[in-house]
């Protein structure tokens, strides 16, 4: 069950070769697309409104009655464009 709906992940094939789509069961509107950039391996997503590669990821979780509730996830990277820091957090629910 944990699989399925909390820690799952999916890694599927891009539209080009070399990128994969990496989703998340328990938030399947937030992916990573994981690709080579100037030959390194990096995964970028949105944060904050910006398209940015992501350095660090933490998630907050409290035991549940049968799985684990997640409290918060904080998303840390850099703007793809312009090197700046981005921050966001997310709240489920809100």
């Amino acid at each position: 069950m944990q699989r399925e709906r909390a820690y799952g992940v999916e890694a599927v094939p891009g539209h080009s070769p070399g990128i994969y789509t990496v989703v998340f069961k328990a938030r399947r509107k937030r992916h990573l697309k994981v690709h080579m950039l100037n030959g390194c391996p990096v995964a970028t997503t949105r944060i904050g409104g910006h398209d940015a590669i992501l350095r660090r990821l933490f998630v907050q979780a409290k035991e549940g009655s049968v799985l684990p509730k997640v409290v918060y996830v904080e998303f840390f990277g850099e703007d793809a464009a312009t090197g700046a820091p981005l921050y966001e957090k997310f709240v489920p629910g809100k």
